[in-house]
């Protein structure tokens, strides 16, 4: 299952209709932004796939995949940073 369908499947779950760009991490609003309004909590909190990069013991980068804890937050939750 893929991080989009993971999260739509979830944001169903409580009634949310998730259009993949209205319900971010607050890294990715960041990225796109905005802020997080204070005293917001997390929307939705699911298990998501993340991509991590290490070397191996011969110095050859290797990429894995785990599942990690995510906090979502809507659009209306975030407030533009200009």
């Amino acid at each position: 299952m893929s991080n989009r369908e993971i999260i739509s499947t979830e944001a169903m779950l409580r009634g949310f209709e998730y259009t993949g760009d209205n319900l971010f991490t607050f890294q990715e609003w960041k990225n796109r932004g905005y802020s997080v309004k204070k005293g917001e909590k997390a929307f939705l909190q699911t298990s998501i796939w993340k991509r991590t990069t290490k070397k191996d013991k011969d110095g050859k980068e290797v990429s894995k995949m785990f599942m990690t804890k995510a906090s979502l937050f809507t659009i209306d939750q975030v407030q533009s940073l200009n």
